[in-house]
């Protein structure tokens, strides 16, 4: 079957439509936006922090991983406000689909139809993620680095090399706790750059030489950075905390809600195509990236935009022989234009009303900013020790108010801080498995900011010692007499 291509006009209509999903990203500023923003003006204040500067926790050893993502958003944001970071996550989301495009017109041979479908398909399955975190920059220097090694093995040619080191520099600043995700992904091409045959699977074979240099220069170019070894090891001092599990994005993909749902089926896609399309042959370097990022979204929901990355685009290599029919003539390539600008003004009509009149970012933070401000009007903000739960404290501290905990998990975590676990310390007392005074005393908290109905508001509200100086619908405030 012959595989016509769409003409010079259609195309560009096509292409066009394959950036529609950066006009409904999500404008709203979460929680880890907030210490995000908090840092990166603390940075451009007063330098780059060793000990962390935040909490209510002394002399607790600090690395901000993500120092320079910091800096970035907070410039960002102190100059242009919200609807910069917004421009900047679209921006970024614009990138990563057109290297994703020309990786997959590279891999599949020109095939158009099978480099368009893939891209399409995975813009939409990352989508969840293109919000304001370092995400989006990592996801640009990951799909750099996923082109420069296809070139390399297609072509052999080690000018392709060079970025990798610089990219390597470039993650170690902009978001340390992934930099070893660049080493992850380089492993599959070491593997394959060997020539030999198991069965069916083969090695393709290509020059190693430059390949195993490039890692070497890209571990060197990792230690350019304001910590060292610690901001290298960052990702490693991280794990092995079992309450973890109670962040959302860090759990297994449930398959009863819409993204667990939706991985599934994304993994029942790609493994569907690869036994049932018996006509196309893979590598092993692919092999390894689609089984690899399979095991990783199967631990953690929030690898779901490395799944889709690194699992999807394989594809195009695998499918570039299948061809599609396109019968283009004046008269359905007219039709076909007014069908695209009618989804295309839908879709902008809907991502502007998502974007605009429907989201109201002080709406969203409305109770917790009216609790702290009642908290700096009427109380001596230079004496009291504040408790607020995990998700509020970045807010709390971006307001300039020291906090027991915040969103950025692993700063409370003894391995990186070198004193005390206090994120265990805070998941036990939040689900009740240590008496809840015993911590209250530990810290002597003056005022404690508490969402309504969990565990710890019951037991305030019964304790005689704590009264409630300010509510609101989300809040209570507690202090202590």
């Amino acid at each position: 079957m012959q595989n016509i291509e769409p003409n010079k006009n259609d195309r560009k209509i096509l292409l066009i439509l394959l950036f529609l999903p950066c006009l409904l990203i999500r404008r709203a500023l979460d929680n880890d936006t907030w210490f995000i923003l908090n840092s990166g003006r603390y940075v451009m204040n007063n330098g780059i922090p060793h000990i962390e500067p935040f909490s209510i926790h002394e002399n607790m050893k600090f690395v901000m991983q993500q120092w320079l993502t910091d800096v970035v958003f907070w410039n960002i944001y102190n100059t242009v406000g919200e609807l910069g970071l917004f421009l900047l996550v679209m921006i970024c989301y614009a990138i990563v689909i057109i290297l994703l495009y020309k990786l997959t017109m590279n891999i599949s041979e020109e095939n158009f139809f099978i480099s368009y479908s893939v891209t399409i398909i995975t813009s939409i399955l990352i989508y969840t993620y293109m919000v304001t975190r370092p995400t989006i920059i990592t996801l640009v220097i990951v799909m750099i680095e996923l082109n420069a090694l296809e070139l390399y093995a297609k072509r052999g040619e080690y000018k392709y090399l060079l970025v990798l080191p610089i990219l390597s520099l470039l993650m170690i600043n902009f978001h340390a706790a992934l930099w070893p995700m660049l080493f992850i992904l380089i492993l599959p091409y070491v593997i394959d750059s060997f020539e030999f045959r198991i069965g069916c699977v083969r090695g393709q074979g290509y020059n190693k030489q430059f390949l195993f240099l490039s890692i070497v220069l890209m571990f060197m170019a990792a230690f350019v950075n304001p910590y060292g070894i610690d901001a290298m090891l960052y990702l490693v001092k991280s794990t092995g905390y079992p309450y973890m599990k109670y962040i959302m994005e860090l759990q297994p993909p449930n398959v009863s809600s819409f993204a667990g749902a939706l991985i599934y089926t994304y993994i029942a896609f790609v493994v569907f195509v690869y036994i049932f399309y018996r006509r196309g042959k893979s590598k092993i370097r692919y092999f390894l990236l689609t089984t690899g990022t399979i095991f990783m979204v199967l631990i953690s929901v929030r690898n779901i935009t490395y799944f889709a990355l690194c699992s999807l685009f394989p594809l195009a290599y695998y499918l570039k022989d299948l061809n599609i029919n396109y019968i283009s003539t004046n008269k359905s390539s007219k039709k076909f234009r007014i069908i695209i600008i009618i989804l295309i003004v839908m879709v902008v009509t809907i991502g502007m009303y998502e974007n605009g009149l429907h989201y109201n970012t002080a709406m969203q933070y409305k109770d917790l900013n009216e609790t702290v401000d009642y908290i700096i009007k009427n109380e001596d903000i230079s004496n009291i020790m504040l408790y607020t739960g995990f998700n509020e404290g970045s807010l709390v501290q971006f307001r300039g108010l020291r906090t027991y905990i915040d969103p950025r998990a692993e700063v409370y975590f003894k391995k990186q801080n070198n004193k005390d676990d206090i994120f265990n310390e805070y998941f036990e007392l939040r689900y009740g498995k240590v008496y809840y005074k015993y911590i209250l005393d530990k810290y002597n908290f003056t005022h404690l900011i508490i969402e309504k109905g969990e565990l710890l508001d019951t037991y305030l509200k019964e304790d005689e010692n704590y009264e409630v100086i300010y509510e609101n619908e989300e809040y209570n405030l507690f202090k202590k007499e």
